[in-house]
């Protein structure tokens, strides 16, 4: 409900703060306070009050990210600053670089629309503070010019001159975005975040991220009737945003990756690290739009859509069941998630995946698989028997996926990320989707093009460190960096290349920008 309780025991001294955050800081909606020597059992009463506040702060509905479509009379301003970033509820907060929309910080940044056929500019201002820093000697493998940013539209399909991850916004400057939305981009789920390398993780990981949406009408036409739109158009207008984040503030990493406390450490600063030690037993939490364990509210007989993205940029998620209660009041505890498709009466359907839509019919799923970067529009339709339960949906290492997704100290462990509570329908029934979008060109079947050249590549890391070294036509080198003379290969346009990848060792995802892939063995 947007409270903070603060209380004393002894001497009852109660406080219940309402409000938006700049109320909470000194402005008292509302302020009950009493003093005095309370009896045994009036402080078990209060006692009992406080901890079921405690129980619905944590299971507040989630809330959805500020939403602002970017057109070219609508620009949109994203301003860095240094400063006190809270996360979880409020559970854990720290020191780290924040995106400032209209004034407001936010973690993750607003939620930025990209409608098709449009003209989106996005103007970067850097007010991080610190000297300008020389980019042009250093080694991008290694921390270097931490306030230096830049921003990456993740998975969109421009122009790689509009998404360029080569441009620098240094401390004090302003840099403007300007993306020419082709007018077949598919509608679909992406993200935006920092990437300049050498400032990436530590950017990412202190909360330097937002969801992308590009929205297009033609995505959804129906091929028998092109005046009217399927029902996929009415389903994402429902849509929710779930930009899923990985914050872990400890002093030492549990996985192979450092975490945010001790990449500040290497580069010179401090997190200030304070957390709720009642609630959590370390300062590490998986959230939800910046929220700890929020509730999804779903109607039984009517399909939501759900926006997966990992933004975290370090583990991958594996999420499904870990347990709930029924409408009897009976508990289903998962030791592990439920492998099977009927979810206690609830269905999944995998609807999108990477921003690209999935070939009908649409299949149904047990988890949602999420490599860092990953994101799935996931259909859930709950039947009227289902009303009244409440399903923990969590992430934990799954044997099925070792072989994709590596070794367990890169996957996300949390068995409680949010929870669905499935109501009464009171609005009409919205059955799952069937119908299929429309693909644009560049998504074309690429299975029977003819192939104008192929080329193979094996990724060397040496000592399980990302950024190692690149083993082309047998030819090891180091990884060259980026910019100008730097490139590897050139490829012409509207020609079909076929890379094959060998990864003999340390398992990580491949990303590949500006252009989509199809995985074809």
């Amino acid at each position: 409900f947007g409270c903070i309780l603060k209380f004393r025991f002894e001497e009852l001294d109660i406080y219940l703060f309402c409000g938006a955050a700049e109320e909470k800081r000194g402005v008292r909606d509302w302020q009950i306070r009493e003093r005095g020597t309370m009896a045994l059992g009036e402080r078990l009463v209060w006692g009992l009050v406080v901890a079921l506040l405690v129980v619905v702060s944590r299971g507040a509905e989630l809330t959805q990210p500020e939403l602002v479509e970017c057109t070219a009379a609508n620009p949109v301003t994203l301003t860095l600053e240094y400063g006190r970033t809270e996360v979880a509820d409020g559970l854990i907060s720290f020191d780290s670089r924040n995106y400032v929309y209209n004034g407001k910080q936010m973690v993750p940044g607003p939620t930025i629309v990209m409608p098709a056929g449009e003209q989106c500019s996005v103007t970067i201002k850097n007010n991080l503070g610190g000297d300008r820093c020389d980019t042009s000697n250093v080694d991008n493998s290694n921390y270097h010019c931490v306030n230096v940013t830049n921003l990456h539209t993740h998975g969109i399909h421009v122009s790689p001159w509009q998404d360029n991850i080569d441009t620098e916004v240094q401390p004090g400057d302003s840099l403007v975005y300007t993306y020419d939305m082709p007018v077949d981009h598919m509608a679909g789920t992406f993200w935006y975040h920092a990437h300049h390398h050498g400032s990436t993780n530590l950017q990412v990981q202190g909360g330097l991220v937002g969801a992308l949406i590009v929205e297009n009408p033609l995505s959804y036409a129906r091929p028998d009737d092109t005046d009217r739109l399927s029902e996929l158009h009415d389903l994402y207008r429902d849509a929710k945003v779930m930009v899923m984040n990985h914050f872990d503030l400890n002093d030492v990493s549990e996985t192979v990756f450092a975490t945010y406390t001790q990449v500040a450490e290497e580069v010179g600063e401090v997190a200030n690290v304070a957390y709720d030690s009642d609630v959590l037993d370390s300062p590490a939490a998986f959230t939800v739009n910046g929220q700890y364990q929020p509730t999804i509210t779903v109607e039984t007989d009517r399909t939501q859509i759900l926006r997966f993205i990992n933004a975290g940029g370090v583990n991958s998620m594996e999420i499904g069941i870990f347990g709930g209660d029924d409408a009897n009041g009976g508990d289903h505890d998962h030791n592990h998630p439920d492998h099977d498709h009927d979810l206690d009466g609830c269905v999944l359907k995998l609807i999108a995946r990477d921003g690209i839509f999935q070939l009908t019919p649409y299949p149904s799923i047990s988890h949602v698989v999420l490599p860092p970067g990953g994101r799935a529009d996931v259909a859930v339709f709950c039947t009227r028997e289902t009303e009244g339960r409440r399903l923990i949906f969590g992430s934990e290492p799954i044997e099925d996926y070792d072989e994709f997704l590596g070794q367990e100290t890169t996957r996300a462990v949390q068995e409680n990320i949010f929870t669905l509570n499935v109501v009464r329908n009171r609005k009409g029934r919205k059955d799952l989707p069937r119908s299929e979008a429309v693909f644009p060109t560049y998504l074309r079947d690429t299975q029977s093009a003819t192939i104008a050249d192929t080329v193979d590549i094996t990724f060397n890391f040496e000592e399980g460190f990302v950024v190692g070294y690149i083993e082309v036509d047998a030819n090891i080198e180091p990884f060259p960096g980026f910019g100008d003379g730097k490139q590897k290969y050139t490829f012409s346009c509207d020609n079909t290349y076929e890379l094959n990848f060998i990864n003999p060792g340390f398992v990580h995802p491949y990303h590949q920008h500006i252009n989509s892939f199809q995985l074809v063995d």
